[in-house]
């Protein structure tokens, strides 16, 4: 019991700076975030330039991936809060889209406030990336729990 305990707070944690980390983000007017956006464009180039990868990324490109990507880390910790601390059924995977579609909403809502357009498009994206990694994590679960069952069996 003690364990699950710090489970829910470590993971309590890591999902409440997670979710500061990405509204934190819509926060930064239009210059800094494509400041931002620019040294990522450049440091993701440089990444592929020097394994020889002859692919040209655009300022786009890295928005909308890093848009996906801070979502599947969310589905991914979510995903873990219910596997280890609130265990998992359908209602428990309704509320957890539910969770990570209100925080793309008000992560898109923020934008209007730093004098960004927000944009359903992206609201999409988010919530793509979330029910990714909250199915990945899912299946690894399952399957884990599928192993483990099998070993006790035979």
């Amino acid at each position: 019991m003690k364990k699950r305990k710090v489970w829910r707070v470590l993971l309590s944690v890591l999902l409440g700076l997670t979710v500061l980390f990405i509204w934190s983000n819509s926060l930064r007017g239009r210059e800094a975030s494509s400041e931002q956006s620019g040294w990522v464009l450049q440091f993701l180039q440089g990444i592929l330039d020097s394994l020889g990868i002859s692919l040209t990324l655009t300022v786009h490109f890295v928005r909308k991936a890093a848009h996906f990507t801070e979502y599947f880390l969310l589905g991914v910790q979510v995903a873990l809060y219910g596997c280890v601390v609130t265990g998992v059924n359908r209602r428990r995977v309704w509320d957890m889209c539910c969770a990570i579609g209100g925080v793309a909403f008000l992560d898109e809502t923020i934008q209007i406030f730093s004098q960004r357009g927000p944009a359903i498009a992206d609201v999409w994206l988010d919530m793509a990336g979330g029910a990714v990694g909250l199915i990945l994590c899912f299946a690894l679960y399952f399957l884990i729990v599928s192993c483990r069952r099998k070993k006790r069996r035979g």
